[in-house]
């Protein structure tokens, strides 16, 4: 089947609340309306306090109703609009995981292929007896299983006896440098984004900034409220939601790109980062390593203040700086535009409709 004659229905967020897995589907949806691929998407975003900020608790009823809502539409669109594949956007969240087999489950009543394509570090959040019993299902129920590091890959064959295709993430080509950033001669400004919370690494850039002082530490993203009333040190900026254009100017105004996060699955912001030249700090999850292997910067194990005090260290030397910052140029631009990646994922569509 040609891929511009194919009826996809995707089950996955879009914003609000941004995040990672909403900015994909924003992105995926553009591209197939401009090469003309049918997408019709069920929109599985938070509701109630979580919509306006992720870090907020969960309220269970919340969580009735927009299952509730995400299964009717389910419903709707099996009925009456017969996608030829479904393509299902999976958090790995312990609840999320019993609804993803749900769907999946409904689609394979009425014989639909299903595509279940796992956005986080999975064995990170398969955590516990029933959601490792629902992803088991999921999985073996599933026509494609698609992950985003080795690391997955590996958890799907050992949990699930199943073989799963890595699938990078991508990002929008106009946000990748067609000049060399320019490079300062010392480290000035130490930028993080994404949600300021403790399984993102923010205890410890809170930390790490009390060791440099003369060094401002921006961090952009919700903050969690746990730390609303929290005394932070005086060289910790907070910019909180801002948009991408916002995002872009503080990338190309940052000397490195800390993400000390405790699990990842495929980092968009990483990405990101690499596309404005940033050099990196990160931790040894998910598909951290993989992404700036041993030249875009520097990884250190979860949790290592000291280690990624040194590396702060490690990078005030321009010359290195300057190299890694035209490395990460180039490996998003060889590994992780939407073009590169899309290519490959209708390929798989292939496979299974």
């Amino acid at each position: 089947m040609e891929n511009n004659s194919l009826r996809i229905l995707l089950v996955s967020p879009l914003p609000p609340p941004s995040g990672g897995i909403a900015s994909w589907t924003k992105n995926y949806i553009n591209f197939c309306n401009s090469v003309g691929v049918s997408v019709n998407i069920i929109n599985t975003a938070l509701i109630g306090t979580r919509l306006n900020n992720i870090n907020n608790k969960r309220v269970i009823i919340d969580e009735i109703l927009r299952t509730k809502k995400i299964l009717l539409a389910m419903h709707k669109e099996l009925r009456y609009k017969k996608p030829d594949i479904i393509h299902i956007n999976s958090s790995c969240g312990k609840f999320g995981i019993i609804r993803d087999y749900v769907i999946a489950f409904l689609a394979k009543l009425k014989k639909t292929p299903v595509l279940v394509h796992f956005h986080c570090n999975i064995e990170d959040q398969i955590n516990s007896k029933l959601s490792r019993y629902f992803f088991k299902k999921l999985v073996n129920i599933s026509n494609k299983v698609l992950v985003l590091n080795q690391n997955s890959q590996n958890y799907v064959m050992e949990t699930a006896d199943t073989d799963a295709k890595i699938l990078p993430n991508f990002i929008s080509q106009n946000w990748i440098r067609k000049t060399d950033k320019s490079i300062t001669l010392n480290v000035k400004k130490i930028l993080f984004v994404g949600h300021i919370n403790k399984q993102k690494g923010a205890e410890e850039i809170f930390q790490v900034a009390k060791k440099f002082k003369d060094k401002t530490f921006i961090m952009v993203g919700p903050l969690d409220s746990k730390y609303s009333n929290l005394e932070l040190p005086n060289n910790i900026e907070i910019a909180g939601a801002i948009s991408s254009n916002m995002v872009r100017d503080y990338l190309d105004s940052a000397d490195i790109f800390l993400f000390p996060t405790r699990s990842e699955g495929f980092s968009i912001a990483l990405a990101e980062a690499m596309a404005r030249g940033v050099p990196i700090i990160t931790t040894s999850v998910g598909a951290n390593i993989d992404m700036i292997e041993r030249n875009g910067g520097i990884v250190v194990p979860i949790g290592d203040i000291k280690g990624i005090e040194e590396a702060i260290i490690k990078l005030e030397d321009i010359n290195i700086r300057k190299n890694m910052s035209r490395w990460n140029i180039d490996k998003v631009k060889g590994s992780y535009t939407i073009d590169q990646v899309m290519d490959k994922l209708f390929e798989i569509y292939g496979e299974i409709s």
